[in-house]
């Protein structure tokens, strides 16, 4: 079977194994355009596997590009975790199916980054929706959907591991059945209004203490490890890298105070009890746990963090 597979490194490497492991290996790969940061080791994976790559400079609309695509005139063109737009000129090159396998239960969280919004959002659950390709973003029939937990202390770094068996599986799957079957049946995606996953819009908004502590927890842990969550102190951008919510304790404390400093972390008081730090940056000095940046004088028990105005 002629599969082309576009792809980047964090699903990449697995499905390639996987595909060779069950006798249907791609015939080529498609990793990013030239300028994305991952293109290099894009590149390196697929040689390491001995596979051709198509490349292209900057997006999937060039001439050339579409040209050499419908040359090759593949069975199947399958996308899996894929940043650039695909048009219909390449995915109907495909002679039996065109597919993209969607981290997330679509329709809900169509585009960009899913796992910043599922996290930040508070979902208990996500999963990964195989559908066919077609003119939208992820609005194309559906094929598959598998569903898991999150849980409480899913970070973006986490969640994008834990979802790559899981897209592994669902385009693997597919594969042995068009094998053995053909294209199985698809169902058309549900209209109506849907949580969306856009691109994440930078800088994140500085944390307001009065916000509850899973509010400050679920934007922490959707940014961790891709984005700086901020908050000041004495006029210090420092980046909280990570932490936790405690049980809600309401007291008559200042949104923000530093209510405590040991080896657990640094308790901050929050709208509906308190937030527990437990990795901060503090830029130019310091990187770990706020004991630390306690021993180099950088933060004392009693401050109060600033609260944006709105």
């Amino acid at each position: 079977m002629n599969i082309i597979l576009f792809c980047l490194p964090l699903f990449g490497k697995a499905i390639i194994q996987k595909l060779i492991d069950q006798g249907t290996p791609p015939a080529f790969i498609v990793g990013p355009a030239r300028a994305h940061p991952t293109f290099d080791e894009m590149l390196k994976i697929a040689h390491g596997f001995n596979l051709p790559v198509l490349i292209f400079e900057r997006n999937l609309t060039e001439e050339l590009f579409v040209k050499r695509i419908n040359e090759l005139s593949p069975d199947l063109i399958i996308v899996a975790s894929y940043p650039h737009y695909i048009p219909e000129a390449v995915f109907s090159a495909a002679k039996i199916a065109a597919v993209n396998a969607h981290p997330s239960l679509l329709p809900h969280y169509r585009g960009a980054n899913p796992y910043f919004h599922v996290i930040n959002n508070g979902e208990q659950e996500t999963g990964v929706t195989l559908h066919l390709l077609d003119a939208g973003f992820d609005t194309g029939n559906m094929i598959s959907q598998q569903k898991f937990k999150l849980n409480t202390k899913e970070t973006t770094g986490s969640l994008e591991q834990n979802t790559t068996s899981v897209v592994v599986s669902v385009v693997t799957d597919f594969v042995k059945k068009i094998e053995a079957s053909g294209l199985p049946k698809t169902q058309k995606q549900p209209t109506g209004s849907y949580l969306k996953a856009p691109r994440v819009k930078l800088p994140l908004p500085v944390i307001d203490w009065n916000w509850t502590s899973n509010q400050i927890d679920q934007l922490i842990r959707a940014a961790n490890p891709h984005y700086a969550v901020k908050t000041i102190l004495n006029n210090e951008n420092i980046v909280i890298f990570s932490g936790r919510s405690l049980e809600s304790t309401p007291n008559n404390k200042i949104a923000g105070e530093i209510e405590a400093i040991d080896e657990r972390g640094m308790r901050v008081s929050t709208s509906d009890g308190a937030y527990l730090v437990t990795a901060l940056i503090y830029p130019d000095y310091w990187y770990g746990d706020p004991l630390g940046a306690v021993e180099l004088g950088l933060i004392q028990q009693g401050e109060c963090f600033s609260v944006p105005s709105h």
